[in-house]
């Protein structure tokens, strides 16, 4: 297996996937995460995704882009805002490295999985959450190996951007 973040996306959305309390005119449920930007910008972005696929999981509605296998590469998501965006991806464990990012939504953190050569992991960003009024955008990377200081991740950020002026 080419990256190491296989079983992150599974963990993230079980989480994501309990409902947070609070109140918002716009229900996560009701976003369809495929429509918040054009798949065609995601995949020139990044060539090894071949294209998106809804998917429900419990209660929310994801958004899978495939890879050449079609298993998912990247994977998008809303949900209701709960705790700090630190705090919501911390609950991921000793293997992530929480780091909060500047100029995305309310307030933004990447989880940075930490490299274990005993499992074959390396180092990469492994999601992004980003928390807007309400709402929360989540983006898990588990076949796309970028990390926080690459060219990649400021391009991720632009198209997360993008996302947000959707919700």
């Amino acid at each position: 297996m080419k990256n190491s973040h296989f079983f992150f996306p599974l963990i993230l959305l079980c989480f994501f996937s309990v409902p947070q309390m609070g109140h918002c005119s716009q229900k996560p449920e009701e976003i369809d995460p495929c429509s918040l930007i054009a798949p065609e910008k995601l995949i020139s972005t990044f060539p090894v995704l071949q294209k998106a696929e809804k998917q429900a999981v419990g209660p929310t509605t994801v958004c899978n882009y495939l890879d050449k296998f079609g298993i998912p590469a990247l994977i998008i998501s809303v949900s209701q805002a709960g705790s700090h965006a630190r705090d919501t991806l911390s609950i991921l464990g000793p293997g992530y490295v929480i780091e909060e990012i500047a100029g995305l939504g309310d307030e933004a953190a990447v989880a940075v999985q930490q490299a274990n050569p005993k499992f074959g992991l390396q180092e990469g960003v492994a999601a992004l959450h980003i928390k807007k009024g309400p709402l929360s955008l989540n983006l898990s990377f588990p076949r796309i190996n970028i990390q926080v200081n690459d060219p990649e991740f400021e391009k991720v950020k632009i198209l997360a951007a993008e996302m947000l002026d959707k919700l």
